[in-house]
């Protein structure tokens, strides 16, 4: 049994990370490690993962 890892990097650009997330839940990856550039965002991307009932772990920030 093996596993793949995917690492996507938005530099720091809230529109890049939603549509990499985007991509990553239509590519149906079993679990998703997710250090959001706003949290704000974050209500789109829960409704997405839910809808397409993935696993997905949001890391903290920084304080800024």
């Amino acid at each position: 049994m093996g596993y793949s890892v995917v690492m996507q990097d938005s530099q720091n650009d809230q529109s890049r990370q939603n549509q990499q997330v985007s991509q990553l839940i239509a590519d149906k990856c079993d679990l998703l490690v997710i250090e959001p550039v706003m949290v704000s965002a974050l209500e789109n991307v829960i409704g997405q993962l839910k809808q397409a009932q993935l696993t997905a772990v949001i890391v903290d920030r920084q304080p800024d």
